[in-house]
């Protein structure tokens, strides 16, 4: 499902912008425009999400950052109206040293404040170059599996070896969200994110 009306999704603040000047679709991409900003869709239009996948395009003006810039979020067990939670796993796209100058050359999974395994990620993404990667997680013999994958323009291939976390955690709350985060703060140093589509399973 793709959902294009900001009103599907809920904002951890105001920071952020539609962009019209930079975009893959028109009218606008979405700008983030300070440090930390989350946006979540609704449980309301997903209901808990134990398995799922995202797909986005995301750019960064500014490149290497050991913090991280873009994160993609799942399981969130925030109610309807916040962005909070203390329940969720979190994807982030980081470097493996802070230089602004160099490409993203790393991606870490959490499960919520405790870092699992880190990866060398293949490609880097250079500063201010749109990409289409896309995050997809599922349950297999009660083992957690994350997959991190780009589009190379003609098919989609794995970045990194997948994760995997016996925990499985959160599996069984009553709300498990997705959505997209981003590091930004004053210009020039920004991120973007564009025709981002959530994928939930057959039913």
């Amino acid at each position: 499902m793709a959902h294009h009306s900001v009103s599907d999704w809920d904002f951890s603040s105001s920071n952020w912008a539609l962009d019209t000047g930079t975009y893959i679709s028109s009218p606008s991409s979405l700008r983030w425009n300070n440090y930390n900003l989350k946006a979540l869709l609704k449980h309301s239009i997903t209901g808990a999400l134990v398995q799922g996948r995202i797909v986005t395009h995301t750019r960064y003006n500014k490149g290497r950052y050991s913090a991280g810039f873009g994160w993609l979020e799942f399981r969130n067990n925030s109610a309807d109206g916040g962005t909070g939670g203390t329940n969720y796993y979190v994807l982030k796209l980081k470097g493996s040293t802070s230089d602004l100058n160099l490409p993203i050359d790393q991606a870490q999974l959490f499960r919520y404040t405790t870092a699992l395994d880190i990866r060398t990620i293949n490609p880097t993404f250079p500063n201010s170059t749109w990409y289409k990667m896309r995050l997809t997680w599922w349950v297999s013999s009660g083992v957690l599996m994350v997959r991190l994958e780009y589009w190379d323009g003609a098919q989609w291939l794995s970045m990194c070896d997948d994760w995997s976390d016996n925990q499985n955690a959160y599996a069984s709350n009553e709300r498990q969200r997705i959505g997209v985060c981003g590091y930004a703060s004053s210009t020039p140093i920004q991120s973007w994110f564009d025709d981002t589509e959530i994928w939930i399973p057959a039913t």
